[in-house]
């Protein structure tokens, strides 16, 4: 086994039949999405999907609540972390919040063997020996 239990294998394949619902009708998505967290609660795409879709409709708490929800569940997805922070920027002006968790988020990526979110990339060749750097320089720095 590759370190996925058996559950979440299970929720895994049954979310994936989802998944063209959620290029469609929004208020049929979140119906079957709500429905399928009945059973599987702490599937954080689903709440993150959810967020996403809830957005779309107009419904911003509920939207808010599934975007905190999957990022507590798979705290540091960087997806997760960026629609949480886009949401904080946007929608509430809670920028400190959101440059936190950004933050947080790009130092956990280093150590998960992605060393950049999205936006500032790392790569070594002749004109940059030793992989420095080439984005622009870190916030925390």
């Amino acid at each position: 086994m590759n370190g996925v239990s058996m559950n979440d294998q299970v929720a895994q394949a049954a979310y994936s039949q989802l998944q063209p619902y959620l290029a469609g009708d929004a208020p049929l998505a979140v119906e079957r999405i709500e429905f399928f967290l009945t059973s599987h609660p702490d599937f954080a795409q689903a709440h993150n999907d959810l967020g996403v879709l809830y957005y779309r409709t107009g419904d911003l708490l509920r939207s808010l609540a599934n975007y905190e929800k999957a990022n507590r569940l798979d705290a540091g997805n960087p997806t997760f972390v960026k629609n949480l922070a886009e949401f904080y920027t946007v929608e509430l002006g809670w920028f400190d919040d959101a440059i936190a968790m950004l933050r947080r988020a790009q130092k956990q990526a280093r150590g998960y063997g992605n060393p950049r979110l999205p936006g500032g990339h790392r790569r070594e060749d002749r004109q940059n020996p030793g992989g420095r750097d080439l984005s622009r320089p870190d916030l925390d720095a």
